[in-house]
């Protein structure tokens, strides 16, 4: 399972947690949308004025950079890697 991880460093917030691959995998904001269904702290692009400055995608990872109305950073951080099965 994914690992995804929350920093909102101005509200001292820092948390982890395992999530499952979205259905449809491809789209990346369907990640942050399930994401957010296991860490409700992630900031909601659609009701709020919270909106994605920058994504980026790796290998194993997937980067969003999340920016309010005043400036307030936010990054989600998945690492696919934990998806693979050691053997």
């Amino acid at each position: 399972m994914p690992l995804v991880q929350l920093s909102i460093p101005p509200r001292n917030i820092n948390i982890a947690r395992y999530m499952a691959i979205p259905k449809r995998y491809q789209s990346l904001e369907n990640w942050l949308l399930t994401a957010r269904k296991v860490i409700p702290e992630i900031p909601n692009i659609e009701r709020t004025d919270w909106y994605i400055w920058d994504s980026w995608v790796n290998v194993d990872t997937i980067v969003f950079e999340l920016r309010d109305s005043i400036g307030n950073k936010a990054a989600v951080v998945i690492d696919r890697s934990r998806n693979q099965i050691l053997g």
